[in-house]
């Protein structure tokens, strides 16, 4: 039977593991490799990778080494991050005795869902410049592939081809994302969508996870995936890590809950916005009245202007100039799908225009959009709900004059609670 399929994309960035080191009294001390010595630390554990362990039996975010490896003070002060009391603890030198991983193993804890099936992709840099090859990340992601593999042996990890250019740079950067990172993933979502067909969306689960890394490498990979409307993990301290030792606070977020501004109540809202709910409530309650009747001879909302979704969707546009503010009620039309059916957001635009051929797109100030439902649907079904493609293809015109046009939806027919959002 096939199952969902899952898609992790993980970051790998500069935060990724520590050093473990036990000194000549015996404590434990966690260090941070320097950036310049990030990749080359972790090169070095893997070309002796006969030292490794599996997992630790009493941490799993652990590989121990079977022999220490002594490292002396110099090289620490070096290579490493320390901080006062860790250059004093590490004075005399230290044994490495283990690598921690705090970052993937609680992202993992997290996301995995043993019902479904799921892929990791890590992402990691290679830079060929001289100057920059210390602070690549290829081999500690070799790294997290390999305690991945101890965590999660069922989960399929692939370590993506890594980026071979200036990490630091948005040209290299979206090249990357573009050609070896959606690849990747587009070939993936063809796999699902050849076993779902047209159901392939509700079996296909994006989930991108960038705590760490570079500006441009997290900013190109949130824009490449965004028709994708992925989830997002985020570790709010992955930079700033105080004591490794406990477990790291690790959010899920879906893709709404990042792109959209919160709803507001009402009466904290722009007078101009109140008024503008007011006038949706109005007609609101002027379309229920007739669409509610029981007596059918008296419109034809049901039978003909609505017959084919009966899904009555509400809109109001608000005009504003040297003439006053005005507003214009709409609603969807849907005689014949064949023609198409007229979406309330546009209807109230052509109102606008009939009522008044001299208004200019700057003069439109905002528009609300609410979505009613009969026969004791729950209100929250489809409320909010946003323009359609042709609807935002008419606003975003609208807005190139007029960056400031607003989207005002609800969270249900109530009214009580509004999401205020721009067209650009």
């Amino acid at each position: 039977m096939t199952r969902k399929t899952r898609l992790l994309l993980h970051n790998v960035g500069h935060h990724e593991l520590y050093a473990i080191m036990k000194n000549y009294d015996g404590k434990l001390v966690y260090i941070l490799p320097k950036n310049v010595t990030l990749n080359s630390f972790s090169s070095k554990l893997l070309r002796s990778d006969e030292k490794l362990l599996n997992l630790c039996r009493d941490d799993p975010r652990i590989l121990e080494l079977t022999e220490p490896l002594t490292l002396t003070a110099s090289y620490l002060r070096r290579r490493f991050r320390l901080n006062d009391l860790q250059l004093e603890d590490l004075k005399n030198g230290a044994d490495l005795i283990g690598i921690f991983f705090p970052l993937l193993p609680a992202v993992m804890n997290r996301w995995i869902d043993r019902e479904s099936d799921q892929r990791v992709l890590l992402i990691t840099s290679k830079p060929n410049e001289k100057s920059l090859k210390g602070t690549a990340t290829y081999f500690v992601g070799k790294l997290n592939q390999l305690i991945l593999k101890h965590i999660c042996p069922e989960i399929s990890c692939e370590l993506l081809r890594p980026i071979e250019s200036d990490p630091f740079l948005f040209e290299s950067q979206v090249s990357y994302i573009r050609k070896t990172v959606r690849t990747k993933v587009n070939s993936i979502r063809r796999e699902v969508v050849e076993n779902y067909g047209e159901l392939w969306v509700d079996n296909f689960e994006l989930t991108i996870s960038a705590s760490t890394g570079t500006t441009p490498m997290i900013i190109a990979l949130h824009a490449a995936f965004r028709d994708l409307r992925p989830f997002f993990i985020h570790a709010p301290t992955a930079r700033r890590i105080t004591d490794p030792s406990k477990n790291i606070t690790v959010e899920n977020y879906n893709f709404d809950t990042v792109g959209d501004i919160p709803a507001q109540e009402v009466e904290d809202l722009p007078e101009d916005i109140q008024a503008l709910v007011q006038e949706t409530i109005s007609w609101e309650k002027q379309f229920k009245a007739v669409w509610a009747s029981p007596q059918n001879n008296i419109h034809e909302l049901e039978s003909f202007w609505l017959r084919k979704g009966k899904k009555p969707v509400l809109a109001v546009l608000m005009v504003e100039n040297k003439n006053g503010r005005r507003f214009h009620k709409a609603c969807n039309v849907e005689v014949s799908l064949p023609t198409g059916t007229l979406c309330a957001e546009r209807n109230a635009i052509g109102t606008a225009l009939a009522n008044d051929p001299g208004i200019k797109r700057k003069d439109i100030k905002m528009i609300s959009v609410l979505s009613l439902l009969t026969n004791g649907d729950n209100p929250q079904h489809i409320n909010p709900l946003s323009p359609c493609g042709a609807c935002m293809e008419w606003l975003r015109k609208i807005a190139e004059v007029n960056p400031d046009i607003k989207i005002v939806t609800f969270t249900d027919t109530s009214c009580s609670e509004v999401f205020v959002r721009p067209v650009i």
